[in-house]
């Protein structure tokens, strides 16, 4: 995926995702989300990836987070995407059961007993109209379901 993790010396960049995804949002019809979080979380980096740009083709929003626990959950935002699109984000792993938040079913990809999982050890994906929605990475679970609850309140 690309989802390079930062270092943990510092030297990462902290970016405005809210900012970023203000711009970006002028060239997409769906809207993007944007999680107002606690200032504890960073960013070091938020794009829009066009259809053009895109090698499957299907737009998405992508933001690279830091969490309080100097870990990393990438939030992609897919954009008319299908399970293709979501089985390629995941590195083709199987769902592990399912979990509720913000009112929204989130399918669950806990793969953190595997063997070198990288950024694919925990996943969390919904879908609510055009927008599918993949959280994946090193979190805890309270931080993927801080961050899952606050990306459900803008669904819909």
């Amino acid at each position: 995926q690309g989802d390079e993790r930062p270092d943990q010396g510092g030297g990462a960049k902290n970016v405005d995702w809210v900012s970023v995804a203000n711009d970006a949002q002028q060239s997409v019809s769906t809207r993007l989300v944007a999680p107002q979080l606690p200032k504890t979380w960073s960013a070091n980096r938020a794009e829009l990836i066009d259809t053009k740009s895109a090698p499957d083709g299907i737009a998405s929003w992508q933001i690279g987070f830091l969490t309080p626990s100097t870990q990393y959950i990438g939030l992609v935002h897919g954009i008319k995407a299908d399970a293709t699109w979501v089985s390629a984000q995941l590195g083709q792993k199987a769902t592990t059961g399912d979990a509720t938040f913000g009112g929204y079913r989130w399918q669950v990809y806990d793969h953190r007993a595997d063997d070198h999982p990288g950024n694919l050890a925990y996943a969390l994906v919904t879908t609510v109209g055009d927008s599918t929605i993949v959280l994946a990475g090193t979190g805890s679970d309270a931080e993927f379901a801080t961050l899952a609850t606050e990306i459900s309140g803008e669904l819909g």
